[in-house]
């Protein structure tokens, strides 16, 4: 019998999380992601209204930060057994004995619940606290004091963002499409006429 051991390793899957900096004194971009072991130019991504040739004491930044999962390593035994071992011959007086059919019942279609965002929920940006009417959400969150509104179709929210001081266009105001679960959501955010380019993640607190 020939037997064969296959190792096969699995790639390492990162997942990115996002937390937010406060600038201390002797702090740059370099330092920072090097603490955080992140990247300058995925931290001018998600902060793309900062100077990255001043920052002051103070200022927050998101940084996205990379968190490895374990690797594994699984083994597998293929084996090739002779053709005659596989094969059981069949007498003359016998035959095949088929199988009787299973009764099966067709499988319970569940009911699509509907979502509710309601409530607090800490975020990329913050604590955001959302409440919904109908389909229509309206909220705040904790970065420049921001504002968000949308309509929910399904689990995908289409909405608006405005933070301070002016609360509109072209830097303080924008676009985005938040996918909601249960308890996490993911989306993306862009200013009004650029694409949606950053991200935006939350976790249920309340």
């Amino acid at each position: 019998m020939l037997v064969k051991y296959i190792k096969e390793l699995i790639k390492i899957n990162y997942s990115i999380e996002y937390i937010t900096h406060t600038i201390q004194p002797g702090d740059s971009l370099n330092k920072i992601a090097k603490q955080y072991d992140s990247a300058v130019s995925s931290i001018l991504l998600q902060n793309p209204t900062i100077n990255p040739n001043y920052i002051y004491c103070g200022q927050r930044i998101c940084i996205p930060v990379r968190k490895p999962s374990n690797i594994k390593l699984v083994e597998k035994d293929t084996s090739f057994p002779k053709v005659a071992e596989e094969i059981t011959p069949i007498k003359d007086d016998e035959s095949p004995t088929p199988k009787e059919e299973e009764a099966t019942t067709p499988p319970k279609v569940r009911e699509r619940r509907k979502i509710d965002v309601s409530g607090k929920w800490d975020t990329t940006w913050g604590v955001m606290t959302l409440e919904q009417t109908g389909n229509n959400v309206t909220g705040t969150y904790t970065w420049d004091e921001g504002k968000i509104s949308g309509v929910l179709s399904g689990n995908l929210m289409t909405g608006k963002w405005s933070e301070a001081p002016t609360y509109k266009p072209p830097r303080d105001a924008g676009k985005v499409h938040i996918t909601f679960g249960q308890d996490t959501f993911s989306g993306r955010w862009g200013y009004e006429s650029e694409p949606l380019s950053g991200i935006w993640e939350g976790t249920r607190i309340d």
